[in-house]
């Protein structure tokens, strides 16, 4: 089944958002956008600095159990305020609320271990299938915006101005913040705290990263601000991690090899290249072009495929100095070269050539990682990431790690999350260093929250039919060995974007369920001590869960033989997912 998503429920709740501000914030509106600053705008947070909690995001989630515990008739310690009555007022979000409480409530019971004397009653399977049911649209999602945009103007009302005049302010954040030094200085300090954690499997600076995402949200909550530029920091330091790490293997050299015949005979081939001459001079030197390359596969191999000195001992001035890629100098050339060295594109080609090799290797692994057992010739990566003069002209400008990444996410853009992940994961064992492994495989849960929030992003611009679910985290595509990863950072991630497209009605639900489970604890401990000194008084839960339809429970009493088959559809996507999973799943609610 297919359900129209597009990008309509973002500007809806953008214009409800503008009105919000325009109409209980009156001077906001009068407000100069020249006088809101970029810097003052990255000092405003969300998140309390010494819990690392998002407190408006915890907010809104408890205002969404509440509207679920006022339509369930459960006892709430505070009223609904005006903001969230006036929500209810719409018949469609009114009724959202109604069916998504009623099935919400089973499943929470089912996931209370205090309620473990009316889990048998439940059948957990349908639950979470009609909660993810109830979900398909976009309601949950732009309610789950909504409640943020409530709390937020209640706990950090500083932010209001940068929203409302977003229209001029995006671009400065834009401009700042994808600036060069701006993009070094940030992949910098990345790189720098994944190295200071690089044994500490719980800190990947996932704090940092959903930090500045929750505020890059709330200015664009269609991800694109977002996704540009952590993307642009990301994957700056994936390409600067990467550049140090190449090891000595076959597969790395036969690529090396075949990248660079390829890029020599391009070249031969147009006489307007600038390195036309160089190259015909290096054929000269050495022979022909199949030698050419030989023995610049020889001098890559010798300089750059030796023996490493761990990202951990790597100090981040390499960044600055470019030391990485720029490599060859007249003391690390060999004497077979000497012929060459006087022409003055020859050292500038030789680095340009290795970033060419490196890119290449990257974006033959993404393309190819199903099948690597053995190199294909044929499989040979041959895009614009092979030409020379990209690598020559961004040393030039000092962003030659930014356009190495930006070549490496071009590449992710065209692959699903899940695949991001699993090259990866395929990819450094086979291509990097064992001394850098460790780090650069920290990058990996944040590479696929990025190519999920592309996905997404992708979907809001395109006018499409997307597949029931398409948005939700697929638990049994996700490597089970990087789920808890992923799912730290989903813990931090707000709901500034539409994050609940991710988490679907039943992840959504299981993540929420803590907000009632002191609640729900008193009920029983009340209802069990009551039934001690009155044995026949009714069992509230039991009438609640009697009452709901009969696919969401096992009726004991009834003479339907596959009412009494306990394992249809009971087991929950929890139970259902082996110990990994389980422990990502921990993390998140």
């Amino acid at each position: 089944m297919t359900t129209k998503i597009g990008g309509k429920f973002l500007e809806d709740f953008q214009i409800w958002r503008d009105n919000k501000i325009a109409t209980q914030f009156p001077d906001i509106p009068k407000l100069s956008a020249e006088t809101l600053t970029v810097s003052n705008f990255l000092a405003v947070s969300t998140f309390d600095v010494n819990t690392k909690i998002d407190i408006v995001k915890d907010r809104a989630q408890k205002y969404f159990v509440a509207i679920l515990n006022y339509y369930n008739q459960v006892q709430d310690e505070s009223p609904l305020n005006d903001d969230i009555l006036e929500l209810l007022k719409d018949e469609k979000t009114a009724q959202f609320y109604r069916e998504y409480a009623k099935v919400w409530l089973l499943q929470v019971l089912y996931h209370t271990d205090e309620a473990i004397e009316y889990k048998s009653f439940i059948r957990c399977g349908e639950v979470e299938n009609e909660l993810n049911n109830l979900t398909i649209g976009s309601m949950m999602t732009k309610q789950s915006m909504m409640l943020y945009f409530i709390a937020l103007k209640e706990l950090v009302p500083q932010m209001l101005p940068f929203i409302y005049h977003r229209g001029t302010f995006n671009a400065k954040v834009r401009t700042a913040l994808l600036d060069i030094n701006g993009t070094q200085t940030v992949a910098v300090q990345y790189t720098r705290a994944l190295v200071d954690n690089v044994n500490n499997s719980n800190e990947f600076d996932q704090f940092k990263i959903m930090e500045l995402k929750s505020k890059l949200d709330l200015l664009n909550p269609t991800y694109r601000l977002s996704n540009d530029i952590i993307g642009n920091n990301v994957f700056t330091a994936l390409a600067f991690c990467m550049s140090n790490s190449f090891q000595s293997s076959s597969l790395n050299k036969a690529i090396y090899y075949h990248t660079i015949l390829k890029v020599l005979k391009r070249i031969l081939r147009d006489p307007g290249n600038q390195f036309l001459d160089l190259v015909n001079s290096f054929v000269k030197t050495f022979g022909d072009v199949i030698k050419a390359s030989d023995n610049i596969t020889q001098l890559f191999n010798m300089v750059t495929l030796g023996s490493k000195k761990s990202l951990k001992n790597l100090h981040v001035l390499t960044f600055a100095t470019k030391a990485t890629v720029l490599p060859f100098k007249a003391a690390t050339v060999d004497s077979t070269f000497e012929p060459l060295k006087s022409h003055p594109l020859f050292y500038k080609f030789l680095n340009g050539l290795l970033c060419a090799c490196q890119i290449g290797t990257i974006a033959y692994c993404l393309y190819n990682h199903e099948s690597m057992k053995e190199f294909d010739v044929t499989k040979l990566y041959a895009g614009k990431a092979l030409f020379v003069h990209e690598y020559i002209d961004a040393v030039a400008s000092n962003r030659i790690y930014i356009r190495m990444g930006e070549f490496i996410r071009e590449i992710t853009k065209s692959m699903n999350p899940v695949s991001v992940a699993k090259a990866f994961q395929i990819m450094i064992p086979r291509v990097v260093d064992e001394t850098s492994r460790t780090l650069i495989s920290k990058l990996i849960p944040t590479l696929y929250v990025l190519s999920e929030d592309f996905s997404a992003f992708t979907s809001f611009t395109k006018p499409k039919i997307q597949k029931r679910g398409s948005f939700i985290i697929s638990l049994d595509e996700l490597d089970p060995k990087m789920a808890r990863d992923v799912f730290l950072l989903y813990q931090k991630a707000s709901f500034s974007g539409p994050l609940a497209l991710n988490l679907g009605g039943s992840l959504f639900g299981f993540s929420i369920r803590k907000y009632l489970r002191d609640t729900l604890v008193n009920l029983i401990t009340t209802l069990q001590n009551a039934r001690k000194s009155y044995p026949d008084i009714p069992d509230l839960i039991i009438s609640f869960i009697k009452s709901q339809p009969t696919p969401y429970r096992i009726d004991y009493d009834s003479e339907d033989i596959n009412q009494l088959d306990y394992t249809v559809s009971s087991e929950s996507f929890y139970e259902s997912s082996n110990q990994y999973i389980q422990k990502a799943l921990d993390t998140l609610g």
